[in-house]
């Protein structure tokens, strides 16, 4: 058991909800058995943490629960100066540096800042890859925030700069 790791079990639960045991089990690279255990010793540990059996169950905190601890250390606080350059970030071993920042930031910010924040997320934790943009031309996904207005068409183009052609009205409220 890490501590780290538990801080970052409660820090996804707080900037993501609810989350299933192989969500966690992927973000935190753990085992699906160790990613039910966390949330149990973080209830254990008196917070306000709970899970939901079942289709479209999961863990997630009880509503309106927010910590003031998010353990940013020396080299994470660094980190979000280069989260606009992922090549010198990777270069110098900043990169999961970088994501822990950007988590434990989202995890402070109130939940309208936390909405604003998703528009300046990386196009890869809202977009998919080019190619897969040329077969699906319209998609829609309701549990993200929408990354433009509704019924504004949508550029694919890649991290370079090369676009693959406006679709039609993708953004759905």
């Amino acid at each position: 058991m890490s501590a780290g790791r538990l801080l970052s079990v409660l820090l996804l639960l707080l900037t993501r909800g609810r989350l299933t045991a192989r969500a966690l089990a992927g973000e935190l690279s753990v085992s699906v058995r160790t990613a039910y255990r966390d949330p149990a010793r973080l209830q254990a540990a008196g917070f306000p943490v709970y899970g939901e059996p079942g289709r479209g169950g999961g863990h997630q905190p009880v509503d309106g629960y927010r910590t003031r601890l998010t353990g940013i250390g020396e080299d994470e606080g660094r980190a979000p100066l280069l989260a606009e350059l992922p090549g010198p970030a990777a270069d110098l071993a900043l990169a999961d540096e970088v994501v822990a920042a950007r988590l434990k930031l989202l995890a402070a910010l109130p939940e309208a800042a936390r909405a604003q924040a998703f528009r300046t997320a990386p196009p890869s934790t809202w977009t998919r890859p080019a190619g897969t943009a040329r077969r699906t031309r319209r998609r829609t996904c309701r549990s993200w925030p929408t990354p433009c207005s509704p019924g504004t068409p949508l550029t694919c183009a890649t991290a370079a700069g090369a676009s693959y052609g406006t679709y039609g009205a993708a953004c759905v409220p």
